[in-house]
């Protein structure tokens, strides 16, 4: 079955700068700005859109433990201890945090999350999309990750943007920006349910 044709042209595209575009590569955020300057030709209107305020909200609402380390937790349960060595170290340490968050705190994350991704989808009924960078940095050289630190935070940077998506249950696509040295994506979130919608706009943008 086809998607239908969707045409730029009034296109309403959020642009959540703030938090989601700190330690950006540069390579990430020129590629990302000539793809905004691209839509905007098509017709698209680019404006800005907050967000901050509920990604504090859900980093609070998360702070006893990541909801997927805790459930990766529950699912590696039997061998998490009894086979830690054939675990990578770095993914161990984060799933076993996730088995100290007691379930009382779970809880909670859970009710409180459901409430932001209701907050979330009732601000998006404003716009067609949110539009980021799909990841914040150019892949890294893996001989740039040998220490710890250094890898928790180019991890973190990797993870953070399409983590929105995850937390609050928005449905995504990402696209290749063209011309960049280093792969760069295009990420388009949208409400809940909107696949298709969102399919047919990424058409439309490639």
């Amino acid at each position: 079955e086809r998607l239908p044709r969707t045409s730029l042209a009034a296109l309403r595209v959020g642009v959540p700068r703030g938090a989601i575009f700190e330690n950006t590569d540069t390579v990430v955020a020129e590629g990302f700005e000539r793809a905004l300057e691209a839509l905007q030709r098509a017709g698209a209107h680019v404006a800005e859109f907050a967000i901050d305020d509920l990604l504090a909200a859900m980093r609070d609402a998360t702070a006893a433990g990541p909801i997927a380390a805790v459930e990766a937790a529950a699912v590696h349960a039997e061998w998490l201890h009894a086979r830690a060595a054939d675990f990578d170290p770095r993914v161990h340490s984060r799933i076993a945090r996730g088995a100290t968050v007691s379930a009382p705190d779970y809880i909670r994350s859970l009710r409180r999350r459901n409430e932001l991704v209701a907050v979330m989808d009732t601000r998006l009924a404003d716009i067609d999309v949110l539009a980021m960078p799909t990841v914040a940095v150019v892949p890294p050289r893996i001989d740039a990750l040998d220490d710890d630190d250094a890898y928790g935070r180019t991890n973190m940077l990797v993870l953070r943007n399409t983590m929105v998506g995850n937390l609050f249950d928005l449905t995504g696509v990402t696209l290749p920006i063209p011309g960049t040295p280093l792969p760069v994506g295009l990420m388009l979130l949208a409400r809940n349910g909107l696949d298709r919608r969102v399919l047919a706009i990424a058409g439309a943008v490639e």
